[in-house]
């Protein structure tokens, strides 16, 4: 265990979500509390009508309960994910099998009528259970369940990994017969040209920006980076040799 710390003594980082486990089988599951007459609820029910198509890449929705203190929210049950990154990817083939879920998710909610409308790092999240087959803790993630050690995952090369879009608080599902246009200069993503307070915009086209300068950060800049350092690394030994 570390020094001067105690399992029961961690904070949550979240205090909108809370861990527990689920009585039938004892799964770690997520517990968000929401507004009941909010569309992320109603969203998240209608993909839950497609958990077994295997080109849903949303969270699923394991089950709503009545918030005991406030008859106006509810809490969403949700498996307990990890941030997608987390840890790093070590095979190109690895980031294939990431992009390609992705590209496959967002497709399906485009089919679906649905613009996520804040896809960021913060809201792809992944089943890390392959990874780590004795667990970990849900708030220090590098560490044992009781904290007293750190773990170290498994590869994901040879291991079934599922990715998810998470988060649909600012999501809209269109009407079929409706343009999928909206306002609103909503979402993490800052450099998305289009997004107006005022001015309609094609929110499926926002999503697929987003998705595209989310990868391109992630594995370009952070591939150009690792090639520099290595680089640097080089003529250090270089100098040395000398």
């Amino acid at each position: 265990m570390l020094p001067n710390h105690r399992e029961d003594s961690v904070m949550l980082m979240n205090h909108q979500i809370i861990d527990a486990r689920r009585r039938e089988d004892n799964e770690r599951v997520a517990i968000k509390r929401v507004r009941s007459d909010t569309g992320e609820l109603d969203i998240m029910k209608f993909l839950s009508a497609f958990e077994d198509d295997n080109t849903n890449h949303t969270v699923p929705l394991l089950a709503v309960l009545p918030d005991p203190f406030d008859k106006q929210l509810s809490l969403m049950v949700m498996p307990f994910l990890r941030p997608f990154d987390d840890p790093e990817f070590t095979t190109i083939g690895e980031v294939v099998e990431f992009i390609d879920q992705m590209v496959e998710g967002l497709v399906f909610l485009h089919e679906h009528r649905i613009a996520h409308r804040d896809i960021a790092l913060a809201n792809i999240m992944m089943d890390a259970k392959p990874l780590y087959t004795d667990g970990y803790h849900p708030v220090w993630l590098q560490y044992s369940e009781d904290i007293s050690h750190v773990v170290a995952p498994l590869s994901r090369t040879g291991r079934s990994i599922r990715y998810f879009y998470i988060d649909f608080d600012l999501s809209i599902r269109f009407p079929d017969d409706a343009l999928p246009y909206a306002v609103g200069d909503v979402g993490r993503d800052a450099e998305v040209p289009e997004l107006s307070p005022d001015v309609p915009y094609d929110a499926f086209k926002v999503d697929i920006f987003a998705l595209g300068n989310l990868l391109r950060k992630e594995f370009e800049q952070v591939r150009d980076a690792r090639a520099d350092r290595i680089t640097a690394l080089g003529k250090a030994d270089a100098s040395s040799a000398l």
